[in-house]
């Protein structure tokens, strides 16, 4: 179980072991909910598998209310957003410059994340349809 893995707090590649969590927070309260070793090579899994089924535990067996979910970019692939989508969240993430998205169903994917920054920042006269984002 213990690789080579990049780290953030050390800034480089360090050995461990990978651990995917689930933290609920609210102020400055931290409660974890749930955690998964990384192990591909042992379950199959990827971490994007782990992180979809621990949200699916936490809103469907744990019943954790929370509306909002705060993620790395690396798990803002369009497989979890569009899963958090069905759950009826929002969520706040980084995307990468390339990608297009969609603040509604009926309009497509018409939005390059860059000039959805934009229009966040400068005000453009063209506002999007408010409603969570999907993304391809």
């Amino acid at each position: 179980m213990v690789k080579r893995q990049y780290s953030g707090n050390a800034r480089g590649i360090v050995k461990g072991i990978g651990i995917v969590n689930l933290v609920y927070a609210f102020g400055d309260d931290y409660h974890p909910i749930d955690y998964r070793v990384y192990a591909p090579d042992a379950d199959g899994k990827t971490k994007n598998d782990h992180f979809r089924e621990m949200l699916r535990l936490a809103f469907e067996e744990k019943r954790i209310q929370a509306q909002t979910i705060l993620f790395d970019n690396r798990y803002a692939s369009s497989e979890n957003i569009k899963y958090i989508h069905r759950l009826v969240k929002l969520f706040i993430t980084a995307l990468k410059e390339n990608r297009l998205i969609s603040l509604s169903k009926e309009q497509g994917y018409i939005f390059q994340t860059e000039r959805l920054h934009s229009f966040r920042h400068t005000g453009t006269t063209d506002p999007p349809t408010l409603g969570p984002p999907l993304c391809s």
